[in-house]
Formats: C-alpha cells, structure tokens, sequence
C-alpha cells in the first residue's frame, strides 16, 4: 500500500507515487476505463492525481472529471493536482495563435476557475505554474495565487520546470511557501542528480515530483546496451518489471522524489504501487544510475 508523504513543512500530503492523467483522453481510453483506474489507483493508495489544462488537447481534464464523478471515490479521499500558463494552438482553443506562456493574472485565475469546472470540483489541493515565462511579473503571480487561495480554490501552489534560481525568485515575492518543484528525472534525464535541483529540494525541504519518470516510453525500447544488459538484470533479482524497478530507483533518493505514472490501465496502476516495497541496496542503486549514465561516476 502506497504511503503519503508531505511536500513542505506547511505543505500538502500527497500519495508516494502520483497518477498521471495526460494520456487518459487518448481515442483508444474511454471514461470506464479511466474510472476503473482511478478506483485501483485509490485502493492501492495511490491518491494524488495530476493533471494540466493542456493535455490532451485540452481534453484530459474534462475526461478525468466525468469519470471522478462516476467512480465510487470520495473527493476527500483524493488530491487534485493540475497546472497552467502553457498556450497551445489548438482547434479546441481557437484564439491560442502561438505556442508561448502565459503567466498574467487574468490567465492564471481563468485557468484554474475552468480546471475546477471540468474537474467537477470546488477546489484544487494543488496548482503548478507549468513552465517558466520570460515575461512573468512575480507581482501577477503572487495577487492570482492569493486570490485563489483566499477563496478556496487552491490549497497550495508550487512550480513546474524551474531552475533552483527561478525557484527562489519567485518564492521570493510570496509569503506562502512554494510546496514542490516538478521536474522531469528519469533514467534519461539525469540532469537534476548533479545540477543542484534535488540538493535544493533536500535543503528546503521540499520534496519533488517526477515527470516521465520512464522516459516517455524509452524504458520499454529492449536493447542490447548495458543500460537493459543491467536494467533486465536487476529486474530479475529483485522480481519486478522494468517500471517497478524505475520507481524504486527513484523513491530510494533521499530528495524523497513523487515518481508520476503514465499510464492508462488499472492493473499497471496496481503494478507501480507495489514498487513502494522493492528496497534497492547501495551498490544496486549505484549499479543502475551508472548504466543510465553510460559512464562511471567522477
């Protein structure tokens, strides 16, 4: 069963592992089977579930908010995590000209008040800015976040994609705390093992969430490489799959990393949260990051 953890010392408590809904609207994914995820998913205690206004073509809220309101969950029992300021050119969002960010007042506040529609939802536990926006007025931001959190529509705000430096610049301006940081940590993305990102997370207290944490799919490309030579290995000694054993690698971590899953179907919902019980040893967690790294440590 899948534990809690706190993001911050003044923050919210979110499931070990996180479900993530950006593929959920995919053609071949109807409300059912999101409902018969989201039901595995809180029976294994994988409660938090993240989301962003633009995925799935700006469809996924709106599906993840039916099928919520089908199963037989509780709002209480869950959390809600979603994330906004990236524009799409979309033909459901027909005045969105350019790909670019938006971090205005106005689109922050709209943003989360349509969220919480689709969601079928008084209140968000958590909002993300999703990306950092060269033309971010922290101001902006800050009047947006406290309005929405005197309201009561969002519990706790924290960021997307940002620099340690951006972090604090930001963090700067509010007299809240940002609760989390996510980013993208994965087999092939090992930049925030040595740029400072965790070691922040670590000082701050400020515990991470991860995205594609499987590498969008590249863990389940087999190869002749030492990264599967060891990968395949390791799966086989501690009697777990290729994602089991990426989560596990993840969690051991002491920046306390949220690994964010992927996927669709129930019974992978099922699989990751036993990852939760897999205890690498040292020399194994050492093991993989090398092969990932496809060189030795300094």
């Amino acid at each position: 069963m899948v534990k809690k953890v706190q993001l911050s010392s003044d923050g919210p408590e979110l499931s070990r592992i996180v479900a993530g809904m950006w593929r959920i609207s995919e053609v071949d994914h109807s409300v059912n089977n999101t409902v018969s995820m989201i039901e595995a998913a809180v029976a294994n205690g994988i409660t938090t579930f993240d989301n962003a206004d633009i995925y799935g073509d700006y469809s996924a809220e709106e599906v993840f908010g039916e099928a919520f309101e089908k199963s037989g969950v509780a709002r209480d029992q869950v959390q809600f995590v979603a994330k906004y300021n990236i524009i799409l050119p979309s033909s459901n969002r027909p005045s969105n000209e350019l790909h670019m960010y938006n971090t205005s007042f106005e689109h922050i506040v709209k943003s989360v008040e349509n969220s919480l529609k689709l969601h079928r939802t008084d209140y968000l536990d958590l909002a993300l800015i999703h990306r950092p926006d060269p033309l971010m007025v922290p101001q902006e931001v800050v009047k947006a976040m406290e309005e929405l959190k005197n309201d009561g529509k969002v519990k706790y705000f924290g960021v997307s994609n940002f620099s340690v430096r951006q972090f604090e610049m930001l963090q700067s301006f509010i007299p809240f705390q940002l609760v989390t940081n996510q980013i993208e940590i994965s087999p092939f993305a090992l930049d925030s093992f040595t740029n400072g990102d965790l070691d922040y997370c670590i000082e701050h207290n400020r515990k991470p969430m991860a995205w594609s944490p499987l590498g969008g799919g590249k863990l389940f490309q087999s190869g002749d490489s030492e990264f599967f030579r060891v990968l395949n290995l390791l799966c086989d000694r501690y009697d777990c799959t290729q994602d089991q054993l990426v989560f596990a690698w993840l969690i051991k971590h002491p920046a306390s990393i949220l690994p964010i899953t992927g996927t669709t179907k129930a019974d992978r919902i099922v699989a990751a949260a036993r990852a939760v019980g897999i205890q690498l040893t040292r020399e194994d967690w050492f093991r993989f990051y090398v092969a990932a790294r496809g060189e030795d440590v300094p």
